[in-house]
């Protein structure tokens, strides 16, 4: 289990290969960065940028809880929210394209930007 505690930044610079991930914090995903494994609970903040990508299910620590915002185009690899543990906000920024596949999205807002 990786748990990045509340108040907490974690720039990650290699793949995590954890059963559970839990964000309180801050977790930051970019050059080519995967978290594989389990599901990630996300409490705090999850930003997905340049080549960074999670396998599989992303869900709030609680229900209505969590925030993403992704900065590059990504084809989801698990779902963003589920019916018992929604997310709180993804923010999709301007210019990127979020394609879902077979995975779905449950969150209590969801700002796509324009641009």
């Amino acid at each position: 289990m990786l748990d990045v505690d509340s108040g907490a930044t974690l720039a990650a610079n290699s793949t995590i290969a954890a059963t559970n991930v839990a964000i309180d914090g801050t977790m930051n995903l970019a050059n080519a960065i995967t978290i594989t494994g389990g599901a990630v609970s996300v409490g705090g903040t999850l930003n997905i940028n340049s080549g960074g990508s999670v396998s599989g299910l992303v869900q709030g620590a609680t229900d209505g809880s969590g925030t993403i915002n992704i900065d590059r185009n990504l084809a989801l690899g698990g779902s963003l929210g589920n019916v018992s543990n929604s997310l709180a906000t993804i923010n999709l920024l301007a210019g990127r394209t979020l394609t879902l596949g077979a995975h779905n999205i449950d969150a209590t807002t969801t700002t796509l930007a324009s641009g």
